[in-house]
């Protein structure tokens, strides 16, 4: 099968556009075609300001997305972000075009400016079963009303002319983001869960409880909880316990300003290098305040044998943490977040790691998940067929 996979990348790369990547892979060892159609969000003001602008229809964008698509000829188009550069405007035309169309909801950004369902560090829904001018109100998109404006108006102008039900097929990776979806109107019977995935890295090195390096990975940035991290690891009186920080973001130097001589500063560095540390770490700490829906690093974490410390507010901690592989703590509290890290006992961590890898082998593994994609992109080409 011949898969176009559409995405706007982020400035700074994270979890989403490492996704991508990996299933555009993935589809290629599996010995399907794939052809990447990438749009890139300016940097400069003018052109972030006139790319904005054009947000919520961007019919350039959409002439470029259409005319690449037009000269690989894909059995089915696969899109994955928009914003701000593509806008979803694109996912009507390629339907109008007769191309069989899948969609990934990676975030809320169908509903929620800043797409994280996530106002002053704390869950917010207001826009979900409202309107988005909420969002406006408490400029939610980078504190600002302005930019704000574009993200409500994006929003509304697909609600309005149901962009989103251009689609055959619907993908979430979590249910969280399937009852919202379904709240604002998607199809349900559209709608496929598919877990993230993650290539098998190996046996560990070492027992978690063997080390004493605990593991952050993630965008440095306030929604992540980091500051939190770090104000809970301070407090930590064993000498021999390190913290290492994988990973870029905004708030880097204010974090690294405060961080105690046992804190490590990593920045961006490959998968492979954080794979082969997951092997060899205690924990990982996922300390996120916004409603996360499957972060890539815990199920690398998973697939590591690795135990897991993660907030509450990460959809995916009820399941893991009652399946013993990871301890759920309250989000935004540092002092839930010392208290799971001081719980770490040696007997406990290898426990929690064995159940980590088992969770990973029935729930994650790539062959099986890729099989999950594949379906549904059948199905979409089948759903093409009957209405012609």
């Amino acid at each position: 099968m011949h898969i176009g996979i559409v995405h706007t990348r982020y400035r700074n790369a994270g979890g989403e556009d490492v996704a991508v990547t990996r299933l555009g892979a993935a589809l290629q060892s599996a010995g399907h075609r794939v052809s990447a159609i990438t749009a890139e969000n300016p940097v400069d003001n003018f052109s972030t300001a006139r790319s904005l602008i054009h947000a919520p229809s961007n019919r350039s964008a959409v002439g470029n997305v259409l005319s690449q698509l037009r000269s690989v000829s894909p059995d089915v188009v696969h899109v994955h972000n928009t914003w701000f550069a593509i806008s979803p405007l694109v996912l009507k035309e390629i339907s109008d075009a007769g191309l069989p169309l899948v969609v990934t909801l990676h975030n809320y950004r169908f509903v929620c400016s800043n797409g994280l369902l996530l106002r002053e560090g704390k869950e917010c829904t207001k826009c979900v079963n409202s309107t988005p001018l909420h969002g406006i109100y408490h400029a939610c998109y980078r504190n600002s009303r302005l930019l704000s404006i574009v993200g409500a108006a994006t929003i509304a102008k697909a609600k309005r002319t149901d962009f989103w039900g251009s689609a055959d097929r619907v993908i979430v990776h979590h249910e969280s983001i399937n009852q919202v979806a379904q709240q604002v109107g998607f199809d349900p019977k559209k709608i496929r869960l598919i877990p993230h995935s993650v290539s098998d890295p190996g046996p560990r090195v070492q027992s978690p409880s063997q080390s004493k390096n605990l593991l952050y990975v993630g965008r440095l940035s306030s929604e992540k909880g980091v500051d939190l991290l770090l104000e809970a690891f301070s407090r930590l009186k064993t000498e021999q316990m390190s913290l290492t920080l994988y990973g870029d973001g905004p708030l880097r130097n204010a974090l690294q300003a405060r961080a105690t001589r046992r804190v490590h500063f990593a920045g961006a560095v490959s998968h492979e290098t954080i794979c082969q540390a997951m092997l060899r770490a205690r924990a990982l700490l996922v300390p996120s305040t916004c409603r996360e829906t499957g972060p890539l690093c815990a199920i690398e974490a998973l697939s590591a044998g690795l135990p897991i410390i993660m907030s509450d507010a990460v959809t995916m901690s009820g399941d893991i943490s009652q399946n013993g592989s990871a301890i759920a703590f309250k989000s935004g509290s540092s002092v839930a977040l010392y208290d799971a890290l001081v719980a770490l006992g040696a007997t406990f961590l290898d426990t929690m790691g064995r159940q980590a890898r088992t969770w990973f082998v029935r729930h994650h593994q790539e062959k099986d998940v890729l099989k999950l994609f594949e379906k549904t992109y059948q199905e979409a080409v089948a759903k093409r067929v009957t209405q012609r």
